[in-house]
């Protein structure tokens, strides 16, 4: 888990500058994709654990019910997981259009999660699809930023190697 903890001052500082400078201006959703980064590029269950958690924080920043992201991030935790056996996330295309898909989906989650405990998201659409052309179009370059950071270690050995 330590290795993975660089996210969290990530995640802590965009949902500052989100929350407080830049509520209304929609910006790519940096902790959604690190929990798909982190998902599909070095995936173990600290992995799994980091996505809930980030999820919260997010939930904790913007005021939302406690849990609609934590369960948004832990299903596209898996989600993501079980794709990346079968497609490859190599060329920046598909970083860019799996990233968007991610963002809508995570909207999707949250919105669910919402109704069904009787919260209308009357502004779903207007918020939404214009954070997922921004995520996906700035995922490849975010991307970069992640490749620089640790990889975690398992038994002496990257997970890059394992894969």
């Amino acid at each position: 888990m330590k290795d993975y903890i660089t996210y969290i001052p990530v995640a802590l500082v965009f949902l500052s500058i989100k929350t407080t400078i830049a509520p209304s201006i929609p910006l790519p959703d940096v902790v959604l994709l690190s929990v798909f980064y982190t998902a599909y590029n070095r995936p173990s269950a600290s992995g799994a654990f980091l996505a809930f958690c980030l999820g919260y924080i997010e939930d904790t920043f913007y005021g939302n019910v406690i849990g609609s992201t934590s369960f948004a991030f832990a299903v596209l935790y898996g989600v993501t997981y079980l794709i990346r056996l079968k497609l490859r996330f190599e060329s920046t295309p598909v970083k860019a259009a799996a990233s968007a898909v991610a963002a809508l989906s995570k909207g999707i989650c949250t919105l669910l999660v919402l109704n069904s405990i009787g919260i209308q998201a009357t502004s779903f659409l207007l918020h939404t699809v214009p954070v997922a052309a921004f995520t996906g179009i700035l995922a490849p370059f975010i991307f970069n930023l992640f490749d620089r950071l640790p990889a975690p270690k398992l038994y002496g050995h990257t997970n890059k190697d394992s894969i």
